[in-house]
């Protein structure tokens, strides 16, 4: 398995994990926070890559790199991640449903 980097606003996360299982992982986060909105669109105060990056780093621990030469790399900024049709169990991590939670929170009453 071919390892990559997560770009986000000049920061990078390693990862272990190929560009094609990193993809499905960003659409499982996208996936379960779109969940919570049942009565209205899904936000992003901070804009999803935000969101993502801070999940990814917080919420499943990839640690932050500098950028290496010859790893695929994602870049959150410029790369729109979809919502699949239905989460998978592999990513299910406690850790990550309260930072959603967290995040969704902050969109009700704004």
């Amino acid at each position: 398995m071919n390892p990559c980097l997560i770009h986000f606003d000049g920061c990078y996360l390693y990862s272990e994990l190929s560009v094609e299982l990193m993809s499905e992982l960003l659409s499982d986060i996208v996936t379960r926070y779109e969940s919570f909105f049942t009565f209205s669109e899904p936000s992003y105060p901070e804009g999803q890559a935000s969101l993502l990056f801070h999940v990814l780093k917080e919420g499943y621990g990839f640690c932050a790199c500098h950028k290496a030469i010859g790893i695929e790399t994602i870049n959150l900024g410029s790369t729109l991640i979809t919502s699949s049709n239905d989460t998978s169990d592999q990513w299910k991590e406690e850790r990550v449903g309260r930072l959603l939670a967290n995040a969704f929170s902050r969109t009700i009453n704004t």
